[in-house]
């Protein structure tokens, strides 16, 4: 019985397969889709959490120190937010788009795949300078 097992071919591992730049780029619009709503729901959790507790001396101190600590991490955390929000709108337009029926040729597909990331950098960083 085991002689049949070994004789059968063996499903390609996911390495085997190359992905390409706009399957990497379709990824990463789920992943920043995802990522954009935990952080939405932390913030929605944390202005709840301090409308009731601001009033507390300890809660706003924390809050203080831990802002002036890691400034710098939050501020990059921040940037990259900023950068994922706009790819994830950017992408999303795309989608739009394709629901439309145009831009389904490879050639304009690749070429707005990388029109979006480095557009993408582009409005995030022009943005978190602004503001």
């Amino acid at each position: 019985m085991k002689d049949i097992y070994r004789n059968r071919p063996i499903s390609p591992h996911v390495t085997a397969y190359n992905l390409g730049w706009t399957g990497s780029i379709s990824i990463l619009h789920r992943i920043t889709g995802i990522v954009l709503s935990l952080y939405l729901l932390f913030i929605v959790v944390a202005f709840k959490f301090f409308s009731f507790h601001m009033s507390n001396y300890q809660i706003y101190e924390i809050g203080y120190h831990l802002n002036n600590m890691n400034g710098i991490l939050l501020s990059i955390v921040g940037l990259l937010l900023t950068i994922s929000f706009f790819f994830h709108l950017m992408t999303g337009i795309r989608h739009l788009l394709w629901d439309t029926g145009t831009g389904f040729d490879l050639k304009f597909i690749t070429k707005s795949s990388y029109v979006i990331v480095m557009a993408s950098i582009s409005v995030g960083l022009i943005t978190w300078l602004i503001l």
